[in-house]
């Protein structure tokens, strides 16, 4: 279990943070001597899936407290180690079990209003409102925006790319300003050189990473909260909690990456075609759109006029219907022509 993280860096894949946190909280589990003696099949149902198949039931996750989402991530990870050891010459692991997945309901339902945009913007620095600008038009990551040189910024053919391998899914991109949009990178990458960094501070120290900005400008913005961690308390301020007086805060409603969807709903509300937007965030798939139910406002509208119309034409049809039936009526059965 030790060798997990080496082994990753030598088939060289990128371990995130939620990842190395699992390892960790694995070895500590598998260090106990009565884990050392367990089967797999006990070791795959650690995570409290079937408590009654692991040694100690003190040690199930779901016992713990521990969310679904995480009880996955670390059942990932030990899938992966799995799977290393079964690819390593000679295999540790002649045979895959099975690992099962629990259901995890962590949707983000987050999204940017035009008038919640303003207020956010509002009083910023002007990388701050460039970053949010270019999150919500084009619905790029942080990762993404942040590394951005002055050489990928085409202020004359009002372009903005971004190079392959610079990514998330390693392929490039390239997108046309808006007028609105136009206005912040030039003023971004006045004076600087090619290899700059677009996003820079007030003192000209690259923008790598602003989660304190961020957090401080949605809360006045009455888009985000800081709440108490002992007590969950809501607090104003985000400094103390002004009941208890403790100091450790959690920060929870909108985050940057809610700008993604934000642009996913904007530009598909604008009427352009899922193909299209897929290209210009860098979607692969189209579950974005079915995931957070982002439909065209126009899609919309001409069904219900569908609507409309056919319940006009049915209830049209009902009155003539209705007409006729009594006209008949009041003709005599045996007139006489």
């Amino acid at each position: 279990m030790t060798k997990v993280p080496n082994e990753l860096w030598y088939w060289k894949e990128r371990v995130p943070v939620d990842l190395i946190h699992a390892v960790k909280h694995i070895r500590d589990e598998f260090d106990d001597a009565r884990w050392k003696s367990a089967t797999v099949t006990q070791h795959c149902c650690y995570a409290a899936l079937h408590p009654e198949l692991v040694p100690s039931d003190e040690h199930g996750r779901q016992q713990e407290g521990a969310r679904n989402a995480t009880i996955n991530r670390e059942v990932a990870a030990l899938k992966r180690m799995f799977r290393l050891g079964q690819q390593s010459t000679p295999a540790k692991v002649i045979r895959m079990p099975y690992f099962p997945h629990l259901r995890e309901n962590n949707v983000r339902e987050g999204f940017l209003e035009d008038s919640q945009y303003l207020a956010l913007v509002k009083g910023a620095d002007l990388w701050f409102r460039t970053l949010v600008e270019c999150g919500r038009t084009f619905g790029w990551r942080v990762s993404e925006l942040v590394g951005m040189k002055v050489n990928q910024v085409d202020l004359m053919q009002r372009v903005i790319r971004l190079a392959p391998g610079t990514t998330k899914n390693s392929e490039g991109r390239e997108v046309f300003m808006t007028d609105a949009l136009h206005l912040l990178p030039t003023a971004c990458v006045q004076g600087k050189g090619p290899e700059d960094a677009v996003f820079t501070r007030p003192n000209g120290v690259p923008v790598r990473s602003f989660r304190e900005a961020w957090e401080r400008a949605c809360c006045k913005a009455c888009v985000g909260q800081f709440n108490c961690a002992d007590c969950n308390a809501l607090s104003p301020s985000g400094n103390n909690c002004p009941h208890c007086s403790g100091n450790r805060m959690k920060y929870t409603c909108l985050i940057f990456h809610d700008l993604r969807r934000t642009a996913a709903r904007n530009l598909r509300r604008a009427g352009i075609s899922e193909t299209v937007i897929m290209k210009i965030g860098g979607w692969r798939t189209r579950s974005v759109f079915e995931r957070y139910a982002i439909v065209s406002r126009g899609d919309m509208v001409d069904a219900m006029q569908k609507l409309q119309r056919c319940e006009d034409e049915s209830q049209k049809s009902h009155v003539i219907g209705h007409v006729a039936s009594t006209d008949a009526s009041t003709i005599p059965p045996n007139r006489v022509n």
